[in-house]
């Protein structure tokens, strides 16, 4: 921290606290916490981060394994491939919350399915995208 002016490592507290919690601190005096107190709760934060890290990463396998059921049992339910299924299941999805074919809604299908910002869900926005060019 001695290498770092105060204002620019209570700027990187507050980053990381929204990280880890969502939204920015509230309520701390951090301009009267000395060096070691804002080292040690910086690290704690940190470690906070890697648990909320392991847990959305855990959630997000969770989902796409949830997802890939979904195509299947549509598949099974008649639809010829993962085109076709990932198609139904968009459409269904479209009509329900009376969303459009657009690429933010794509974002939204797949934030709902909690896959928005995983490998898998750009991978499946890339399919709906080629899907819905046609």
């Amino acid at each position: 921290m001695k290498n770092f002016e105060r204002s620019d490592v209570l700027s990187w507290i507050s980053d990381l606290y929204k990280d880890v919690y969502g939204c920015r601190p509230r309520g701390y005096s951090f301009n009267e916490w000395t060096d070691a107190e804002l080292e040690t709760y910086t690290d704690e934060l940190i470690e906070k981060l890697k648990e909320v890290e392991e847990e959305q990463s855990k959630f997000e396998k969770e989902c796409e394994v949830a997802f890939e059921k979904e195509i299947q049992m549509t598949i099974d339910l008649g639809a010829k491939d993962k085109w076709t299924a990932l198609r139904w299941i968009y459409q269904a999805t479209a009509d329900d919350e009376d969303i459009s074919v657009h690429h933010m809604d794509f974002d939204y299908f797949l934030w709902g399915r909690g896959i928005a910002h995983t490998e898998y869900g750009n991978k499946i926005k890339k399919t709906l995208t080629e899907i819905y060019k046609k």
